[in-house]
């Protein structure tokens, strides 16, 4: 069976899992929305599928609520999973030592990348 017939949210107007302009997510409306996220039987079904469907995808290409995080919160999450082996960033451009940028915090990103989206910003 698929896990959305388990959901808590099945039935739901799933739009207002896309609000417009998430942020850290912390309108009451979002609280409210991660809070039935939390008590729902199948949240970590629906996270996983998220943080797979958005393996490739930037974290500015990434909406909603799903599992019971934000955006900012999967891709914070993914950081910290992603195995530490992988010779590629999501992009395809190799991780060498010296195209690997290291923040304070811990997280790796790939430099050219980290480039690109310093100049788009």
């Amino acid at each position: 069976m698929d896990w959305r017939q388990e959901a808590s949210c099945l039935g739901l107007d799933t739009d207002r899992f896309f609000i417009e302009g998430l942020g850290s997510g912390n309108s009451r409306e979002v609280k409210d929305l991660k809070q039935m996220c939390n008590s729902c039987p199948v949240k970590d079904a629906c996270l996983s599928e998220a943080l797979e469907n958005e393996r490739h995808t930037h974290k500015s290409d990434r909406f909603g609520i799903w599992g019971g995080l934000s955006p900012r919160q999967r891709h914070v999450l993914w950081m910290k999973i992603k195995p530490d082996n992988k010779t590629e960033c999501r992009r395809g451009h190799a991780l060498t030592e010296e195209n690997t940028y290291v923040s304070p915090d811990g997280y790796q990103c790939c430099r050219t990348c980290r480039r690109g989206y310093k100049k788009a910003s």
